[in-house]
């Protein structure tokens, strides 16, 4: 009897503790249920290809076999063939795409400027949307922690890397998570100074000791132009070798489509293809970027490819700040949810017409005077050359000098701004809607940063600074 009571006792004892086990199993399924929701949507990518325009892309008809991957995409991903950056240089620019306001509402457009925490970016939404959020950065000084512009992205990675290497190590973070996830992926490849790789010179037959691929810094070149060095010769070369980082930066794209095709993930998987903002080779006077707010620094490919996604081609102007609100409705959330002043292009993507249209406003240039613009849905487009420098770099510029305060454009029958044909009506009327832009305010205080020696050396030999 002692044995039997001994052993019912154990058996007892047993259960009990079962018990308490699975009770305590199912609350923390139940908890993380709650707390810590499982992705409903695709994984998304979303790859921004540094400083690339879009007329240099091959299926917007550029000469050069600069996009051959991207092209195929093209035939059977969605393309936007009007796609444009909210501002000419990467920081204010990507902060529009992972928050979805514009340049003056979130306030991080000057150098020192840096996104306060109070702002939600596209890292944080995804993240408690359940997904695994990655930053891959190659080497942009921009966009690292000290600006804050990653918020909310659990895995970053920052380094001075070439396409290859930013591949690589994507792939294998992506191999490594067992969960569905959001990545930003920035190649910096098309930015001096040319790192030289297999594609840096496919272009060009050309030497020019001036420019070497990996020692070339904006400073160089301008101190070419004022000096009235800077031959027509060496320019085409220069054209040459950015056209050869943006193949050379198509290729990876190939190699993430395949590693993804290869690992079953391609199927159930979206990805968003674009720039931060184009880049100046002389259209207007000067090179580089982050000085004007013409087309060729605002005007950037855009394509979407994946599953369930059938070819189209969408000519409706549209704008990076509606990027953010199409990845949260591409995750299934609903995006009245968020303080976007972005649209999602899902209803653009399923073939549905539009009743308002989608005005284009940018602003934020990186050297001397603030500049605005504003483009309205007839393709008129306005100018606005101020006065302002505060926060600004001071850099003379050869091709700045003698502009208007206001210049006005046609789009579709001057596409690459070179004479204003717009009617006095039309004039006042593109400068109301500008004005209606320009008074937005920023959502939260303004947040400065120092630039410490360590960064200034990043920005002196990219040639930001002198």
């Amino acid at each position: 009897m002692v044995l039997w009571d001994k052993k019912y006792r154990t058996i007892l004892l047993v259960s009990v503790i079962l018990l308490l086990f699975l009770i305590t199993a199912a609350g923390l399924i139940f908890f993380k249920s709650k707390i810590m929701p499982s992705a409903r949507g695709p994984n998304i990518i979303l790859i921004v290809i540094h400083c690339l325009r879009a007329d240099h892309v091959g299926y917007f008809g550029y000469t050069r076999n600069t996009t051959p991957y991207l092209d195929e995409l093209a035939k059977s991903g969605v393309v936007f063939k009007n796609a444009y950056s909210n501002a000419p240089w990467t920081k204010p620019s990507v902060v529009s795409m992972l928050t979805s306001l514009l340049p003056n509402e979130h306030g991080a457009v000057n150098y020192n400027d840096a996104l306060p925490d109070e702002y939600v970016t596209l890292g944080e939404i995804m993240g408690k949307l359940g997904y695994e959020t990655l930053f891959f950065n190659g080497g942009n000084p921009w966009i690292k922690q000290k600006f804050n512009i990653p918020q909310g992205f659990r895995i970053q990675y920052h380094a001075i890397n070439r396409a290859e290497e930013l591949t690589d190590d994507f792939l294998s973070a992506i191999q490594e998570t067992n969960k569905k996830f959001f990545a930003y992926l920035h190649y910096m490849d098309a930015h001096v100074p040319y790192h030289q790789n297999r594609d840096t010179l496919m272009f060009t037959t050309s030497k020019n000791d001036d420019f070497v691929p990996g020692n070339i810094t904006y400073s160089k070149v301008e101190q070419s132009m004022r000096s009235g060095k800077l031959t027509a010769q060496a320019k085409e070369y220069l054209e040459a070798l950015y056209d050869g980082q943006v193949r050379y930066v198509d290729m990876n794209i190939h190699r993430v489509m395949n590693f993804l095709k290869e690992q079953g993930l391609l199927d159930n998987t979206l990805i968003i293809i674009t720039s931060d903002h184009g880049e100046e080779f002389w259209d207007h006077g000067n090179f580089e970027h982050g000085h004007s707010l013409y087309n060729e620094l605002l005007k950037v490919p855009l394509i979407i490819t994946g599953r369930n996604l059938t070819h189209k081609k969408i000519d409706d102007n549209i704008r990076l700040i509606d990027i953010a609100p199409t990845v949260v409705e591409l995750a299934g959330q609903a995006t009245t949810s968020y303080d976007f002043s972005g649209k999602s292009l899902m209803g653009l993507m399923e073939g549905k017409k539009e009743e308002e249209q989608r005005p284009v406003f940018a602003m934020g240039t990186f050297y001397n005077k603030e500049n605005f613009c504003y483009i309205d849905s007839g393709n008129f487009k306005v100018i606005l050359n101020t006065g302002v420098q505060t926060g600004k770099l001071n850099r003379l510029l050869p091709g700045n000098q003698g502009k208007p305060e206001k210049e006005f454009y046609n789009l579709d029958v001057d596409p690459l701004e070179k004479a204003g044909v717009l009617t006095d009506s039309e004039k006042l009327e593109l400068e109301k809607k500008l004005e209606a832009q320009m008074r937005l305010p920023e959502k939260f205080d303004k947040k400065e940063v120092s630039i410490d020696p360590e960064l200034e050396d990043k920005l002196r030999t990219l040639g930001y600074l002198q």
